[in-house]
């Protein structure tokens, strides 16, 4: 058998999602990552972008995950001592055993890769691996004790595709094997001084990989340590520390879809990203990108590894090809220009390297125009206890509407038109509309509205004759509201003369279409605005 070769590692950054003390990791074949979180009382499930798809509360304390392949969710409960079984829609189906006490402290799962139904429980406080079947206990092996096959707090446990049992026996800082029927094949220890490295008492997790390596959290030191199927020491991962790329009490692991270690640092409250050798890890800043029509986009995959790699972007699942607004299509940076409509889907990268092919997860891309103001809203001068619409004609896509006066929300007033009733004279002033969506915002001009108080009636207070038949009409009324003079010969059919705005309240006004009718009749009015 070759030795397996030490895998390269490169940090990626982080996923916080909201975490309190992220503590055990499990992932899915549609490469979610599930992550519980002991102190929230919560199990968060998380897409490739680490964003948060669901979150799940209905244990009081949850601690170990597995996934197996039929999407069923084990998950263990410190609190109530046991493992209950959800299908993948996160409906309740059994627990494990007698349900409630089955266990001390089931600490860590694994799911059986060639028998689909099984799932290796790993008790710590009672220094033992049960192994379930269908919710039935099959097996037991393991007790205190330093010897071969016994354990002193056995934190991980972990089944290979090569028919073997690993179990991380943390406080004889090793890693036993076993087959699957509990025998003892071998040991070794975690140890690792000749590295400059020395005893942790604190190993958790564990994961192994495609290649039979085996990746060991090392929550006292920091690091992840990784070995061969046969305890060779191969490296480590990460290091002690807050910032990025390190490890504060890492206790959890799990490898994803897309070939990337995910460590579960609990005391900074985050998942750490590792690509391991092959990996694809898709860039989009934010993953969902929304632009604005005409202007650029762009989404990069990071690969690493021995290669040499090829690279195919899609659009909704269909090849893309050099041309038009689309370029670097066989390249790991996939660029869009002058983006319309057309380019707007899901987009995802195939890579091929030399013994695996990656797709990526697909990342939105929405295209919409920037808002632009077509008409805005129109002033005018209304009286007390009246109504007043104001309308605005915007352009764009998804459009979001927010009114204001004198520079200032009017709360719920979001759409195009603003009705306004029963209005007072506090009501006057400057009216606005803010137009905005993902892309951009626009600002209509002002409207002056102004709101004054009914005139009081109007008066004809002296009609003189003045040469050439002209008539003079001395009119007193509010100032600075509009009026209407109107002449009749009957009282029945009466006609506008003129209309006037006094500054002081009285004026004059000489009729200029005199009449030979014996007889003439004048009204005043005040008119609205």
């Amino acid at each position: 058998m070759l030795a397996a070769l030490p895998p390269s590692a490169t940090p990626l950054g982080a996923f916080h999602a909201g975490l309190r003390t992220p503590t055990r990791l499990a992932t899915d074949t549609a490469g979610r990552l599930y992550v519980t979180d002991p102190q929230a009382g919560r199990v968060l499930v998380l897409d490739a972008f680490g964003r948060q798809i669901a979150a799940h509360a209905s244990l009081a304390r949850p601690l170990a995950i597995a996934i197996d392949a039929q999407g069923r969710i084990f998950v263990s409960d410190e609190r109530t001592r046991s493992v209950s079984v959800f299908d993948s829609h996160w409906t309740f189906e059994r627990k494990l055993g007698a349900g409630d006490g089955e266990f001390i402290l089931a600490n860590h799962l694994a799911v059986d890769p060639a028998n689909d139904g099984t799932i290796f429980v790993c008790d710590g406080g009672a220094n033992e691996i049960k192994v379930y079947r269908d919710g039935t206990r099959t097996l037991r092996f393991g007790s205190q004790g330093d010897g071969d096959g016994q354990f002193d707090f056995p934190a991980g446990v972990f089944v290979s595709a090569a028919d073997e049992v690993f179990v991380v026996d943390q406080n004889n800082d090793r890693v036993q094997v076993f087959d699957r029927s509990g025998s003892f094949r071998r040991g070794f220890a975690l140890k690792t001084s000749g590295m400059g490295l020395g005893a942790s008492g604190r190993a958790q997790g564990l994961i192994g990989d495609a290649q039979g390596r085996l990746y060991v959290a090392d929550a006292f030191q920091g690091i992840v340590k990784v070995f061969d199927a046969q305890g060779e020491f191969l490296k480590t991962i990460g290091q002690f520390g807050r910032g990025p790329g390190q490890l504060s009490s890492p206790v959890g692991v799990a490898i994803d879809a897309l070939n990337r270690l995910c460590v579960a640092s609990a005391n900074n409250g985050r998942i750490e990203l590792f690509g391991l050798d092959s990996y694809s890890h898709l860039r989009a800043t934010p993953a969902r990108q929304v632009v604005a029509a005409g202007s650029e986009a762009s989404f990069s995959v990071a690969v690493s590894g021995t290669g040499p790699f090829t690279y195919q972007w899609r659009k909704d699942g269909g090849n893309l090809t050099d041309g038009g607004a689309v370029s670097g299509a066989a390249s790991p940076t996939l660029s869009l220009s002058s983006v319309t409509t057309n380019e707007a889907g899901v987009y995802s990268a195939v890579v091929t390297g030399p013994t695996n092919t990656f797709t990526s997860f697909g990342a939105d891309l929405l295209v919409l125009a920037a808002p632009a103001i077509a008409a805005g809203p129109v002033g005018r001068t209304v009286t007390v206890s009246s109504n007043a619409t104001l309308n605005v004609a915007a352009e764009g896509d998804a459009l979001t509407y927010q009114w204001q006066r004198n520079g200032v929300d009017i709360p719920g007033a979001t759409a195009p038109t603003l009705a306004l009733t029963n209005l007072r004279e506090a009501d006057s002033g400057n009216y606005s509309v803010i137009i905005a969506n993902a892309v951009g915002r626009a600002a209509s001009g002002a409207a002056a509205l102004t709101v004054r108080r009914p005139p009081s009636v109007p008066n004809i207070d002296a009609v003189a004759l003045r040469p050439g038949r002209h008539v003079q009409l001395t009119v007193g009324g509010d100032p600075w509201y509009p009026f209407s003079i109107d002449a009749s010969a009957d009282m029945e059919d009466w006609r506008a003369l003129t209309n006037l705005l006094s500054e002081t309240g009285v004026f004059q006004f000489s009729d200029p279409d005199p009449t030979a009718a014996s007889t003439r009749f004048y009204r005043v009015r005040w008119t609205p605005w």
